[in-house]
């Protein structure tokens, strides 16, 4: 189902039309859900938690066109709905995403001199 929510375009589709992309009626649709201990609202929020993390990683957009693509009013919003996710801004969270680790591998000796 989550494949079905992005739409091509990037736009997410709505309940209505993702119950029609399956062949199921939008109640039917929610009955399932309810049998896996969902609602099509969260399986929203992770699909553009998801998507939002690799559009700001991978294609490297900015915040105003990360929010477009997901289908927030604005920018402000989709940040708000970021740090619900993240804890972190979508900036901050990009910038520990994208720095190479620090934390370095032990599980290598470090090369001395011969």
């Amino acid at each position: 189902m989550r494949d079905l929510l992005v739409h091509t375009g990037g736009r997410i589709l709505g309940q209505e039309e993702v119950a029609a992309e399956m062949h199921v009626s939008v109640r039917t649709l929610r009955r399932m859900l309810r049998d896996e201990a969902t609602t099509f609202r969260a399986i929203v929020e992770q699909t553009r938690e998801h998507l939002a993390e690799e559009l700001l990683v991978t294609a490297g957009l900015n915040v105003e066109q990360v929010a477009r693509r997901l289908g927030y009013t604005d920018a402000s919003t989709f940040v708000h709905a970021f740090r619900r996710w993240k804890g972190v801004s979508p900036g901050r969270w990009r910038e520990g995403e994208t720095r190479p680790s620090t934390s370095g591998d032990t599980s290598r000796p470090a090369a001395g001199p011969e």
